[in-house]
């Protein structure tokens, strides 16, 4: 969680890349896209409620993802599907 706090939105998968676009706002466009390559998952954790926290770095600057048990286990998957030639690491 950086120093703004944890903001809401919508995560989908296009082109090996995660899109994010924020709940609150008119744009329907993807704010960040984090690319799949080189994406590194530093850490897991709890948070409350049975949501979980998902650190990672590597393309990106660190950054912190929330998601429910099931959202976390289809982010994983998305990773780990990457073609071989792509780097990844999970924790």
């Amino acid at each position: 969680m950086g120093e703004r706090g944890w903001q809401s939105g919508v995560a989908r998968y296009a082109d090996g890349e995660l899109h994010w676009i924020p709940l609150l706002g008119v744009r329907l466009r993807p704010r960040h896209a984090i690319a799949r390559r080189g994406l590194v998952v530093t850490a897991r954790r709890e948070v409350d409620g049975g949501l979980f926290a998902v650190d990672c770095s590597g393309s990106t600057r660190g950054i912190s993802l929330a998601m429910s048990a099931d959202a976390m286990t289809g982010f994983l998957a998305w990773l780990e599907s990457a073609p071989p030639s792509a780097y990844l690491d999970v924790a």
